[in-house]
């Protein structure tokens, strides 16, 4: 049987080429959590006569809810150690500070509760911006990704499991105290 040297470099890069894949998969996947996370956030908490505005995000949100997801989320990928999920609590922690530097001026002093045609512009700023701010803070979370949390990570974000289960879930506690802020 005759190998050609094509098919050996195939061989050889394939794998790397199929965790490639899988992994830009996932990097989409997390550019879009951003837009998701406020949709979600405005569905959630502006339901519930919450404004969520910037301020909540290191005392209440951050703690309250992402630390709870991202907790989810790393156990849905099989990342059960401690560092792989400190290393996904700040990359998403990074990813929301590099679209928050970019976008937070068309926020003002406004909430995401604020009537659609005014809040869009930060909405737009965050989906614009969220691929490149993946793509720049990747590099924390790099050493616990493989093919296949590449695939998981890429099922989650997208996931009723995120966005109709473990959101829901975690947002309860900022519901419960957004009128005391």
């Amino acid at each position: 049987m005759k190998f050609s040297l094509a098919s050996v470099a195939f061989l050889t890069i394939s794998p790397t080429a199929m965790a490639l894949t899988s992994c830009l998969g996932a990097m989409t996947s997390m550019s879009k959590v951003p837009g998701l996370f406020i949709e979600h956030m405005r569905i959630e908490a502006c339901e519930a006569g919450c404004q969520p505005n910037m301020n909540h995000w290191s005392h209440q949100v951050k703690a309250g809810i992402l630390s709870g997801i991202v907790a989810d989320g790393a156990r849905y990928m099989g990342v059960n150690d401690e560092k792989g999920q400190a290393d996904f609590i700040t990359f998403i922690d990074r990813l929301y500070s590099t679209v928050e530097e970019k976008c937070m001026e068309h926020m003002g002093d406004m909430h995401l509760c604020h009537d659609a045609e005014r809040i869009q512009p930060v909405i737009d700023c965050v989906n614009r911006h969220s691929y490149s701010a993946v793509t720049s803070n990747l590099g924390v979370v790099r050493s616990s990704m493989s093919n296949k949390r590449c695939k998981k990570a890429s099922e989650y974000f997208e996931s009723d499991q995120l966005w109709q289960t473990d959101f829901p879930r975690h947002i309860k506690s900022y519901v419960g105290q957004c009128h005391e802020l």
